[in-house]
């Protein structure tokens, strides 16, 4: 089955060592996690949040549960205390072997599952009527 839009988001609650991290307490970053996907989820595509590292969060279980076309994937990394990069390309690496839904997307909108982007109906719209190949802000 494959799926025309999909958002994937990627998240570590619990960051160990990680260089440079400004926000690091667990709980807040839980929150954070939290009310982004909420919102990403409104928004009514499907979601993959991919967290790296193994957390246990029943707050953002709850707002997976009863979404059948999105997923929830956390796992254990190894990357992060290289640096942020390191543990984004890790948890990509991860989420493009473990996600069926990602293997089935045609088009992967991705971005930080600790932020929501408030444009992102706009953007989407955008991409709708124009189809480009890539749009990134590097």
């Amino acid at each position: 089955m494959s799926r025309e839009i999909v958002i994937f988001l990627t998240g570590t609650i619990q960051p160990e060592n990680v260089p440079n991290l400004k926000r690091t307490d667990p709980s807040e970053r839980e929150q954070d996690y939290y009310v982004s996907l909420n919102k990403w989820m409104q928004l009514n595509y499907p979601v993959i949040f991919v967290e790296s590292s193994n957390f246990d969060s029943t707050l953002i279980e709850s707002l997976f549960s009863s979404r059948p076309d999105c997923e929830y994937i956390k796992f254990q990394g190894t990357q992060g205390r290289l640096g942020k990069s390191h543990g984004e390309a890790e948890i990509i690496k991860y989420a493009f072997e473990f996600s069926a839904i990602l293997k089935s997307s045609a088009v992967v909108i991705k971005a930080s599952g600790r932020q929501y982007i408030s444009k992102s109906i706009s953007i989407l719209n955008y991409f709708m009527r124009k189809k480009p190949y890539i749009i990134a802000w590097l």
